[in-house]
């Protein structure tokens, strides 16, 4: 009496030896426990968005398979639940089991990752069994997009110190590791300066090497400058926009009369409006700022040897100031 088997077999036998004495029995069979776990089968490496199955087993607690465990079983899964851009991962809740084997079809995970699947599913005589796959990675998908790394503050006309990363994304914000080699990257976004001086996308920055999805460009110069400023690269069909980041503009290297000045008489005072420092591109430079003193040059002393009167100090603001209190006594067509 007591004797207890624990592998489940249709064929087993007992055999019973005491010295030269023994005896074996008939054929008879050993039956499953009840389920008390699952086995889940551990998927080759998947991809992002594609589905795909896996095996789950129920077993006793002696690691038979549980073969009363049948019928459509609803279970619970734990492992990836959502892309970096948040799309959900997809599992199916109700599985049909036959002989304690079931399949768990149309799986989809959309993170990129290393990662397991656990099932949990109801007991047969009450209470939850859970199992889990063994670990296998989930890759991403085909490149969809660029993700751009925002560049600091630039300043017009001078390369960007530091280079401008780009990752190559999935349809799900996976970074897509299999764009690899060299690319040839397109450019776009700000226009020319206000002299009509074109952005420069070297080949440095054209010409880029990408290992496991991210490249760098470097050499870019913008020679507009603003505070609303964009980077697009483009690929083929792959393509991305940086956030807004400011080009500054460069030293001042001369004033603009933005406003042109008409005919005035000779002997009345007038205003010269936005008078502008600019850079050598056409942009004005916005720190220049406070009291300057200007030196002019214009119309000489009129016919009876009047003298014209110029504003020796102009105060600017953000890089424009306004000038008052000339007086011109030579009638002629001049400049300032």
């Amino acid at each position: 009496t007591g004797i207890k088997l624990f592998n489940a077999s249709i064929t087993s036998t007992l055999t019973a030896t005491e010295g030269s004495i023994h005896g074996t029995s008939g054929t008879f069979t050993v039956s499953p426990a009840g389920a008390s776990s699952f086995s889940v089968s551990t998927p080759g490496t998947q991809t992002a968005g594609s589905e795909f199955s896996v095996t789950v087993m129920a077993k006793d607690a002696y690691g038979n398979t549980a073969t009363g465990y049948t019928g459509e079983k609803t279970l619970a899964w734990t492992g990836p639940e959502q892309s970096p851009v948040g799309e959900q991962a997809e599992y199916p809740t109700e599985v049909t089991f036959t002989n304690g084997e079931g399949t768990a079809s149309n799986i989809k995970l959309y993170d990129a990752q290393s990662t397991t699947l656990t099932a949990e599913g109801e007991a047969e005589g009450g209470g939850l069994i859970t199992g889990t796959s063994g670990s296998f990675t989930v890759k991403a998908a085909s490149a969809r997009s660029f993700s751009l790394s925002l560049p600091n503050t630039q300043t017009a006309g001078t390369a960007f110190p530091v280079g401008v990363t780009v990752t190559t994304k999935d349809a799900y914000g996976n970074t897509a590791t299999g764009y690899t080699g060299p690319k040839t990257l397109v450019w776009t976004g700000p226009g020319n300066s206000p002299n009509n001086t074109a952005p420069e996308y070297p080949s440095s920055a054209t010409e880029v090497t990408f290992s496991s999805g991210v490249g760098t460009a470097t050499g870019i110069k913008l020679f507009n400058a603003s505070a609303g400023t964009k980077l697009t690269a483009t690929e083929g069909s792959v393509h991305g926009t940086s956030g807004t980041f400011t080009v500054k503009a460069a030293g001042v290297k001369s004033f603009g009369f933005v406003v042109p000045i008409t005919a005035k008489t000779a002997g009345t005072e007038f205003v010269v409006l936005a008078l502008h420092a600019n850079d050598q591109y056409g942009n004005t430079n916005a720190t220049y700022t406070g009291s300057k003193t200007l030196v002019w040059t214009g119309p000489g002393n009129s016919p009876n040897n009047t003298a014209p009167v110029y504003p020796a100090h102009v105060t600017f603001s953000s890089g424009v100031g306004t000038a008052t209190g000339f007086k011109l006594y030579d009638a002629q067509s001049t400049t300032l």
